[in-house]
This record gives structure tokens, C-alpha cells and sequence, in this order.
């Protein structure tokens, strides 16, 4: 509803494409009055007094101005937030003030554009991806940064929940900034979010302009949200004390608002680069604010296969994609805190991170400059077409926006060719590689392939239905069953399931018999470094291993700590990694004391032959008032003697939970599009068990590597 001179906006949209619905319901009755420029901060003040019955006896209209902001701001002239006693005030403002007022906007509530984090460390370069997928034209990642520019000189404002100062990643960096939450002079993280994209932004770790300046502006509050006149007060700041060259970034988001728009359109009419999110709603990103500013830098997220984000917003007002899954910054809790999150809000900063490389050796360029140098730089056509709907085809590349000279891919040599496999079955093949010692830069010749393979003398036939791995959609058909994988080959497994009365270790003598707790919740891992206990390598597939990770959701893995969990009971997670299954499924450990990990060494450490994982009593369904099902099973794996490197998967009691079950081993070298699963109950013969007393119904089995 809009009047011919005073403008009213309501700003209603539906849940289904606005991420703020429920949350814009905040403060229904609390506007912002904006007054046209040139009025004198006098006549406000007297608006404020007149509402509230101050000072006469005539009032025209009932309410309370709860913040005057006078003066010159972002929105031209000064504006009052105002909740009016009733509709029909509100009437009566528009009706009475337009002589005055340029327009009347609902003051909305604006989130951090971030999906909930989850506290991890370092261990691997893989948490780096993002930073490593932003210099390179394709994949697969190098795991190098290279960056001729520092961003050094360049002022960046993180309009945010603030930035813990003293955090080594900004160490010596940090500028003048202010709070808007507190209405003081120390911008303080109470959230993280400010810290984190301030990280990718520009920490000496994780960011892409490592020697740019912070200047931290608190408009999110402890909770990651903010009144949207709160932004506006922080834009106006920016405004009046911003130094050049100057970026000013908003991983934040809300319903589409004029007020909002306009702040940010004065930002790019005093030459400041505007990056903000595109939104986390899976909703064309013209529908929010700030996202829908025509001359900002809008960004979306991608994936670590070149993927728009499922929840990354899209459409025209995009401009450019970067990554934005499961990206590790910076964290507000310690000056060495570290964090891993999702979300828009960290595509952002790492568009920002290379506008500031750009305006470091170009100061005087403006936002519309900087734009066209990012989307030159970008890599074109690489985001998968069918994820992208109606947004532009650009991935963000630091490399190309930084030019200074061309520069070709520089290659090391050719290693030696490896030996031809000799404990294999079926198809063997020999490697070469060599490695890059140069990037092509500024659009030089690009660096060829860096492994070559080529086929060898193939080994004996592999047995017929070589995957021993089965997905279980219904009823669980292993309770009191053993499967008994023995590798026949370094790429291949015998397989056998043999039934029980019990379990050969019990599980309650394990536990009391001082067994290594594991105080696992879902969705986390568990690292067992076989060295710091003393105890030997494993063999699995033809390789050594000195540590796993243990999953809370019924699984081991050997290669990496594995950030894949969310797809328990998925074939395609399965053979991700080197693995094996037990009840790959979603389970819930040490929830309210329901279910315990834990694993033994035996027949004792010094001389132990054996490892245990027991998963014992876990539920598989929990709601807010109760846990359900129940499951006990084992992995033991043998270290020495004739059973070196076999694998038992023993089972007790188990539920059936409403979803898909894996199990099975995976040398993580499979392709899941070739992976046919079989059923290990349609197997037939005998099986050799550890003890010797276990018969079966089954004969050996075979699964490829």
C-alpha cells in the first residue's frame, strides 16, 4: 500500500519463500518513520512529543518513538522508530505528516544468512576446501592459496554481530568500529558469525585478503539477529567514517525492504563495494534484503562438487557464486577458536576477500569496477547448469582478478612409473604423477593431468558379485548372526555369515573389564591412534593403518575422520571412504545416558591380537520426551597370527529403524554408480569361524577393493 507521497510498506510474504516469516512477526507494531531531508531534527522530536502526549492538549496521533536517529543517515534525512497505539495512529502519521515524512516502513528483524555450526578442529586441508577451490579454474584442489596481493590498505566494515578482536587470525588488524546492539564503542562477538566471515574475509589462516583492516560494526545481537533499523544506524556510521578504499560487507538477510535498499544504495554512491548474501531460503534472491540491490555484489554458495547449495538463494540478482558448505573460520569463544559452518555468509566473505586483492593495486576504482574484475576473473560455465536455475554461471577466482602479467602452468617432471600390482584380482594398472609448481595466471596455458595410469597383466578372476556390501531398506536380518569378511587378495574379501547363541566377547564383560569409553554423540567421531596404545597396524585392503575414527552411527573409517555422517545408511556415503559398516544408520549415543561405544584390546594390550568396538544399547529413535529401539553389535578386527587382517561383525539384539541400513567394507576407491549390493542371505556353504565351533549356511564370498 503505497500513498501518492507517503509511502507505507508491509512487507508480507509466505513462509514458503521467506526464511523470516516467522521471525519478522518480532515487533509487528514497530515502524520506521523516515522524514524527508532537510527537515530539521525539531520537528521530529516534536512528532515524538506530539504521539506521546507531551506538551499538548490536541494530539492527532497516540504512540511512543522508542529511538530518534537525527541528523543525516543512510536513509538521507533523520527517522524516528515509532509504535503507534493503534492502526488507525498509524493513519493519522501518514495522514497528518506527509508534509514531512517520505515514507513508513514495518522495522523487520534481519538473520545472519548461516546454517547452525558444528564445533570441529583441523586435523586435514579438506576443511581448507573452500579457500583452496577460490585460485583454481577446475577441480580436482591442489590444497595451495596462492595470492599475489595481501589486500593490505584496503578498510573492510563487517556489518555483523561484531568481531572478537584479539583473535589471532586479526591480530594488529582490527580498526575503529561501534555497536548498535549496546550502543557503545566495543563491538564484541556475543555469536560468532562476525568473527567467522571476518576470518574468511581476511584471516591470516583462513582468508583470502590476509593483510586487509576489520573495522567491526555490531548490528546482530547475541541471539545472530537485528532490527533492520539497527542496520540502517550501522550503514549511516559507515557512511560518515568509512576510509578508502573501502568494502563493506552484510552476510545477513531479511523481507525485501525499501529502507534497507536504499541505505545500502547510498553505500555505492559514496564509491564503498557492497558484498552481501544471496539468502539461505532456496528462493530467488530478488524477494530480500539487501540481496536485491541492484549494485551490490550478491552472492551465492556452492559445494565442493561445483553444486549451487540447496539452500543457497538464486535468480537474476545474483552475480557470482562461491563456496559456502562447511567452511572453517575463525570463532568468538578463544583468540584460537575455530569453527565450521554453512551458509551464504561464508560465500560472501570470500567475494569480499577478492575485492579487496582487487582494490589494493586499484584504489580508486568504483563498486561497478570491482564487479566487472571479479566476473571477468570468475570461472564461467563451471557451476553443474541443472542446480543453478535462472542465476548467472560464475565461480569466483581470485587468481585472474589480481593480474599483473601472464603466467603459464609450471609442471615438475614425471615420476617414475609404480610397480604393477601382484596381490590383486582382476583389471591391474600401474600410476605415474608429477605435481604443480605453478598455477597459470592472468589467463596462461593451463597444467595438464597430473596422474597417467595404464593397464597391467590382469590377476585372477575375482569371485562373481565382488561387493560384499548390502543396503537394508525393512527388517533386520543379521540378529544373532557373525559376518566373517577375509581378505583373499589386497583388493578383495572373502565373505561368510555364520549365526551365534552369543557373542564370543560379551559386551557387559568388555564394559566392566575396563573397556575404553568413547563419550560419542551423534554425528561425531571418535580418532583411536593404535601407536600412542601400544598396539600394532591394521591390515585393510593391502594397506596398513595406525588409526581409525569411530562413528557414532555404527561405522569405522581409515583413510580420514569422514564429514559425510549426515547421509548414514547412503550406499554412495559407504564407499566414500576406506570403511567398515556395521549398522551404517543414524543412531543416538549417549543421549540422556541411552547406549555406550567403547573398544577393547585382546587378549590384553602387550600382547593383544584383537580389537573390539562394541556399539551397546544404542537408540535409533528419539523425540523430546523419550528414546526407542535398541542396538548391540561389534566389529572386532584381527591383528595378528592367521587371522591378520580379518573382520567379524557380530550382532545381538537389533531394532529395526525406518530407515536404510549399510553393511559391508569399502576400500573407498568405488565408484557407487558401479556398486551392485548383494544379499549376503542368498549365499551358501560353510564358514570357518574365529573359535572354531560356528557352522553356517554360507560359502566364501568376495568383495573387490
Amino acid at each position: 500500500m503505497y500513498d501518492p507521497e507517503v509511502k507505507v510498506s508491509f512487507n508480507a510474504m509466505s513462509s514458503e519463500s521467506n526464511v523470516m516469516s516467522e521471525k519478522d512477526k518480532w515487533k509487528e507494531n514497530r515502524w520506521m518513520v523516515a522524514f524527508k531531508t532537510g527537515v530539521k531534527d525539531g520537528t521530529v522530536e516534536k512528532f515524538c512529543l506530539e504521539a506521546e502526549g507531551i506538551g499538548t492538549t490536541t494530539s492527532r496521533f497516540g504512540g511512543t518513538c522508542t529511538k530518534i536517529v537525527a541528523g543525516k543517515t543512510a536513509l538521507g534525512g533523520s527517522f524516528a522508530v515509532f509504535e503507534p497505539h493503534s492502526w488507525e495512529d498509524l493513519e493519522r502519521v501518514r495522514e497528518n505528516m506527509k508534509h514531512v515524512v517520505s515514507y513508513i516502513e514495518r522495522d523487520m528483524l534481519a538473520v545472519s544468512e548461516a546454517s547452525a555450526a558444528v564445533a570441529q578442529s583441523l586435523p586435514s586441508s579438506e576443511l581448507y576446501w573452500g579457500l583452496d577451490r577460490v585460485d583454481q579454474n577446475q577441480l580436482p584442489l591442489d590444497r595451495w592459496f596462492r595470492s599475489h596481493q595481501t589486500g593490505k590498505g584496503v578498510h573492510i566494515y563487517v556489518l555483523d554481530s561484531g568481531v572478537r578482536a584479539s583473535h589471532n587470525e586479526f591480530r594488529g588488524r582490527i580498526r575503529d568500529g561501534i555497536d548498535f546492539v549496546d550502543d557503545d564503542d566495543d563491538p564484541a562477538d556475543e555469536y560468532g558469525h562476525g568473527t567467522h566471515i571476518s576470518g574468511i574475509a581476511a584471516g591470516k589462516t583462513f582468508g583470502v585478503a590476509k593483510e586487509a583492516l576489520i573495522h567491526p560494526v555490531r548490528v546482530l545481537g547475541p541471539d545472530g539477529a537485528g532490527a533492520w533499523s539497527g542496520i540502517i544506524r550501522g550503514i549511516g556510521w559507515v557512511l560518515e567514517n568509512h576510509q578508502q578504499p573501502a568494502i563493506a560487507t552484510l552476510s545477513l538477510g531479511g523481507s525485501r525492504s525499501h529502507s534497507v535498499n536504499s541505505a545500502v544504495e547510498a553505500l555505492v554512491d559514496a564509491n564503498i563495494t557492497v558484498v552481501v548474501a544471496s539468502g539461505n531460503s532456496d528462493a530467488d534472491s530478488c524477494m530480500f534484503s539487501p540481496a536485491s540491490v541492484t549494485d551490490v555484489i550478491t552472492v551465492g554458495s556452492t559445494n565442493k562438487r561445483d553444486e549451487r547449495s540447496s539452500f543457497s538463494n538464486w535468480g537474476k540478482c545474483v552475480d557470482i557464486f562461491a563456496p559456502g558448505e562447511k567452511i572453517a573460520s575463525a570463532w568468538y569463544r578463544s583468540d584460537e577458536d575455530r569453527m565450521t559452518s554453512s551458509g551464504t555468509s561464508m560465500s560472501c566473505p570470500y567475494v569480499v576477500g577478492a575485492a579487496a586483492l582487487f582494490l589494493e593495486t586499484n584504489p580508486e576504482s568504483t563498486p561497478a569496477e570491482v564487479l566487472d574484475a571479479l566476473l571477468d576473473g570468475a570461472t564461467k560455465n563451471i557451476i553443474q547448469k541443472d542446480t543453478i536455475k535462472d542465476s548467472p554461471n560464475y565461480l569466483l577466482n581470485v587468481a585472474k582478478v589480481q593480474c599483473t602479467e601472464v603466467e603459464d602452468c609450471v609442471m615438475s617432471s614425471w615420476s617414475a612409473w609404480s610397480s604393477c600390482p601382484e596381490r590383486t584380482c582382476g583389471d591391474r594398472e600401474r600410476f605415474r604423477s608429477r605435481s604443480v609448481w605453478r598455477h597459470p595466471q592472468c589467463g596462461g596455458e593451463e597444467c595438464g593431468s597430473l596422474v597417467e595410469k595404464e593397464s597391467c597383466e590382469a590377476g585372477p578372476t575375482c569371485p562373481e558379485g565382488a561387493q560384499a556390501t548390502q543396503e537394508i531398506t525393512g527388517e533386520f536380518p543379521y540378529m544373532w548372526n557373525k559376518i566373517t569378511f577375509t581378505p583373499s587378495y589386497d583388493n578383495a574379501y572373502n565373505v561368510c555369515v555364520s549365526k551365534m547363541a552369543q557373542f564370543v566377547d560379551s559386551p557387559s564383560k568388555l564394559r566392566d573389564d575396563g573397556a575404553e569409553q568413547m563419550l560419542l554423540n551423534r554425528k561425531e567421531r571418535r580418532q583411536v591412534d593404535l601407536q600412542e596404545h601400544g598396539l600394532p597396524s591394521f591390515l585393510f585392503y593391502g594397506k596398513e593403518y595406525t588409526k581409525f575414527w569411530v562413528g557414532a552411527d555404527g561405522f569405522v573409517t581409515f583413510d580420514s575422520k569422514d564429514d559425510g555422517t549426515t547421509l548414514a545408511g547412503s550406499i554412495g556415503t559407504h564407499f566414500k571412504h576406506a570403511r567398515i559398516s556395521a549398522l551404517f544408520t543414524n543412531l543416538e549415543p549417549n543421549l540422556d545416558n541411552h547406549g555406550q561405544v567403547f573398544w577393547n584390546a585382546l587378549p590384553s594390550r602387550s600382547d593383544a591380537e584383537r580389537l573390539v568396538i562394541t556399539w551397546h544399547r544404542l537408540k535409533d529413535s528419539c523425540s523430546w520426551r523419550f528414546c526407542s529401539g535398541s542396538n548391540t553389535f561389534q566389529i572386532t578386527m584381527h591383528f595378528r597370527g592367521a587371522r591378520k587382517g580379518h573382520v567379524d561383525v557380530s550382532y545381538g539384539e537389533v531394532s529395526h529403524p525406518n530407515r536404510p541400513v549399510v553393511v559391508g567394507l569399502s576400500s573407498g576407491n568405488d565408484d557407487p554408480q558401479t556398486v551392485y549390493p548383494i544379499d549376503f542371505g542368498e549365499l551358501n556353504g560353510e564358514c570357518e569361524s574365529s573359535s572354531g565351533q560356528d557352522t553356517s549356511d554360507t560359502v566364501p564370498h568376495a568383495t573387490n577393493g
